[in-house]
Order: C-alpha cells, then structure tokens, then sequence
C-alpha cells in the first residue's frame, strides 16, 4: 500500500506522527485481503485552521472504487480519530456488500 501524508507546510509532533501510523497500520490489517495491495493508494490530507480547528481528509484509492473522508475537530487527534472511525464504517459497509453480492 502506497501512503503519502499531505501535511500543507505544517509540522508534526513525535507523539502526532506516531499517532497517525498506528492509524495506518489499523487501515492496513482491515485492507490486507486485497487481491493487489500494491495497487492501494492511502492519502492523509491535514490542515490547522487559524491555530484552532484541524481538518483529517482520508482517501483511499483502489483499482474499483474511492473511499474518501473529511472531518474537523479541535485536535489533530480527535480530527483523526472521526476520520477513521468514518473510514472504517464504509470500508465495512462496502466489504459486506461485496459479501452479499457474491452469495447471489
């Protein structure tokens, strides 16, 4: 899995980036049945607004199909957080879809 961090001239933390892999080593495991995890693209797009809020967009590209989210919180972590909870949600929604479109 191709993952690239859009960080838009800000700098993260020790403890922000550590955060951020353990995020993406949870988006990994969920994504490891993948035919071809070469082909996966994992992008983390993070802005501060006005040193108050930060917005977490995640987009995950695959050969079929785009999974994108946008979240705004008043830490970099609780940002990250809504945006992978969200994530996950329609990475599971589309798994069990393709689950019950096989079994037709």
């Amino acid at each position: 899995m191709n993952t690239r961090y859009l960080l838009n001239g800000l700098k993260l933390s020790p403890k922000e980036e550590e955060y951020l892999d353990k995020k993406v080593v949870k988006v990994e495991k969920f994504l490891k049945d993948c035919k071809d995890p070469d082909s996966l693209r994992l992008e983390f797009d993070i802005k501060q607004d006005k040193k108050t809020f930060w917005t977490v967009e995640i987009m995950i590209k695959t050969p079929k199909d785009l999974f994108r989210v946008n979240k705004t919180g008043k830490t970099f972590m609780i940002a990250t957080d809504e945006a992978i909870d969200a994530l996950m949600k329609q990475l599971r929604r589309h798994k069990d879809k393709m689950i019950t479109l096989r079994k037709k």
